[in-house]
């Protein structure tokens, strides 16, 4: 099983605006565990410094010891290639 990582932060107009693709993509793969998590929060804090991630909204998809980080809002499209290419 793949998890998923949408990292955002609250006031970030690109990130609301992913954010319904993301939702929308989850529930074409019920089978992944998607996960939406605020940089702002020690959780997504932490995520942000493990992969040096700078810029959001920030995708990370994690299969067990492969890990992988897409940076920028993902169209429908690219977020499925992303996760099938996992």
């Amino acid at each position: 099983m793949l998890t998923i990582y949408k990292l955002s932060m609250t006031n970030c107009a690109p990130c609301r605006a992913y954010a319904p693709t993301f939702k929308k993509v989850a529930k074409e793969f019920p089978e992944h565990c998607w996960v939406e998590v605020d940089v702002t929060e020690a959780t997504g804090e932490s995520l942000a410094k493990q992969f040096a991630i700078r810029s959001v909204p920030a995708t990370i998809v994690i299969d067990g010891t492969r890990e992988d980080v897409k940076l920028g809002n993902l169209t429908e499209s690219e977020l499925k290639d992303f996760v099938n290419s996992q």
